[in-house]
Formats: structure tokens, C-alpha cells, sequence
């Protein structure tokens, strides 16, 4: 008797040390969700900002390319901007400008895609393409 109450009592433990490795794992991979979750989302708050400003160039349309026509190289460190966000993680920001062309009813516009890349392995996070018109 006191053999087999010894066998259940090591196969309990062993199923119990399964469970508990099982929770663990399942906990570690929340943290590392909940992680990369923030840092998208201060990603696309990045961007969002970058877009907004571009957008405000409406009325400074001359401005733009000296403002934002440099940053197109996410590897060249003259080329794009350095931007640390709120949870202190550095991300690389490019904006390519396409050239003038008609956008809508028959203004003139330039479009511009955003990359906001995270620094540490170069992983694109997000982009966004938005449109500025010349309204001087």
C-alpha cells in the first residue's frame, strides 16, 4: 500500500510541475505581448505625429523639403530622425516625398510615406502615407 500511495504522490507532483511550468510560460508570453504591444503603439503614435505635422505644411509647402527631404535612409544616421518615446525606446523615423503631382480636384500636392522602425533590430513598427497640399 504505502508503494503505490508513493507512485501517486510522484505522479501528482510531476502533473502539478507540469501545471505550474505551463502558467509560467503563459505568463511570460502576456509580458512579452504586452510589451511589444506598447511599443507599437508608441510607434504609431510617432507616426501619427510626424503625419500631422507634415499635414501642417500646407501653408509653409516650400518648406518641406528642406524640413523633412533628408530623413529617407533608415541605415544612414544623417538620414533619418532619432526619436525616444515615452517608454524610453529609441525608434528611427524616414519620410520619403514623392515628387509635386495633382492629388485632388486639381491641386497640387506632394504625398509622404513615414516609417517608424524600432532601433535596437531595424523592425519596421509602422507606416503611414499621407498627403499635403500647396494652399499658399
Amino acid at each position: 500500500m504505502a508503494t503505490g500511495q508513493t507512485i501517486l504522490t510522484i505522479g501528482a507532483l510531476v502533473i502539478f510541475g507540469m501545471i505550474a511550468i505551463n502558467v509560467q510560460q503563459l505568463y511570460v508570453q502576456s509580458i512579452v505581448n504586452r510589451v511589444d504591444d506598447q511599443t507599437t503603439s508608441s510607434a504609431m503614435s510617432i507616426g501619427w505625429t510626424i503625419a500631422e505635422e507634415i499635414q501642417s505644411y500646407a501653408f509653409q509647402y516650400d518648406n518641406l523639403d528642406s524640413d523633412f527631404g533628408g530623413y529617407d535612409n533608415v541605415n544612414d544616421p544623417t538620414r533619418r530622425m532619432e526619436i525616444q518615446s515615452q517608454i524610453d525606446e529609441l525608434f528611427y523615423v524616414t519620410v520619403d516625398l514623392s515628387a509635386e503631382k495633382e492629388l485632388i480636384h486639381e491641386q497640387i500636392g506632394r504625398t509622404a510615406t513615414i516609417r517608424v522602425y524600432r532601433s535596437n533590430d531595424l523592425a519596421l513598427k509602422t507606416e503611414y502615407r499621407t498627403a499635403v497640399l500647396a494652399l499658399q
